[in-house]
């Protein structure tokens, strides 16, 4: 997610910015964006690139995500053009971890507009030129809601969570209390009819606290063509998990062999119907096969 392209060249997001070919040899192109820099210049913001957690093109410009809540536009040449903050002024005064894993989509593309969610605002955006315009609110239950030092007080409430480790008291500390057991949205997406969120749930110090991690991942969606939003025929068979997002109006899903064969045999196993067109795909493969490509063809017609 550190990669997009644009114009025919390719530019990845690493302690440098780097601009390559068609072919993948670099340019010559290069900004570094990890370091401190003279604050007379355009090209680097005192060390907050260090926390860049999403880097995608949004035309005209490369847009670069600083975890929790602030945005930075450049130019190809790397020159810095804006920066916008969804929430608090811009500042490099906390730090915290971004929720990163294979499916972490903080910001995404559907059609010409740029999509990105913020959880501290509860707000999809997407965003055009330099500018970010609301596009949808999602309501989230204050009961189930984490509070904003999460994201802000993150470094102290780290530490006060270490000294509650060493006295015992590690599930009594302000960082669980306020976060455990609350969804956190790890990717947002749209398409010509639906939005979908990708959530987790929260659980911080799983091993010290003598739990399993938790790999749940579930995936909310609003039917834009509906009054109240929802509709359930999405899915019309066991989950289908858009883990990978959506792209020209599919979901896009990848599935080793294996999967498919334990899915089915689960599904037999607990009386559930195994839809047709799986059992069909599992004739056409075998066990040690690469993996599986999936997409799910959205309905796109909007109903009256």
């Amino acid at each position: 997610y550190k990669v997009t392209f644009r114009n025919g060249f390719y530019y990845s997001m690493g302690t440098k910015l780097i601009e390559y070919d068609s072919l993948g040899t670099p340019t010559g192109k290069v900004e570094i964006v990890c370091e401190e820099g003279d604050p007379n210049t355009n090209n680097i913001a005192s060390g907050r690139f260090s926390k860049i957690s999403s880097f995608v093109q949004s035309d005209p410009y490369l847009l670069l995500y600083s975890y929790p809540d602030t945005l930075f536009f450049f130019n190809t040449d790397f020159d810095l053009i804006s920066s916008a903050s969804v929430s608090k002024p811009i500042g490099i005064n906390y730090f915290t971890m971004p929720p990163v894993s294979k499916i972490t989509r903080f910001m995404s593309n559907f059609n010409d507009t740029t999509l990105f969610y913020n959880y501290i605002n509860d707000t999809i955006y997407h965003v055009r030129g330099t500018k970010l315009h609301p596009a949808w609110i999602i309501q989230i239950k204050p009961e189930y809601k984490i509070t904003d030092d999460f994201f802000y007080r993150y470094r102290e409430l780290l530490s006060g969570a270490g000294q509650a480790w060493q006295n015992g008291r590690l599930e009594e500390c302000e960082l669980v209390r306020i976060s455990d057991n609350k969804p956190l949205c790890v990717a947002a997406y749209e398409t010509s009819r639906y939005v979908f969120l990708i959530t987790t749930t929260v659980n911080v110090f799983p091993t010290q606290r003598g739990l399993k991690k938790n790999d749940d991942v579930y995936v909310i969606y609003y039917d834009k063509s509906i009054a109240d939003g929802f509709r359930d025929d999405l899915l019309g068979m066991a989950h289908f998990m858009p883990l990978y997002g959506t792209f020209d109006d599919k979901l896009i899903k990848v599935l080793w062999p294996y999967e498919l064969f334990d899915h089915i045999i689960k599904c037999r196993k607990e009386g559930i119907e195994v839809n047709p067109q799986l059992l069909e795909l599992s004739k056409q493969v075998n066990e040690n096969d690469n993996p599986i490509l999936v997409l799910g063809h959205l309905k796109n017609e909007l109903l009256s």
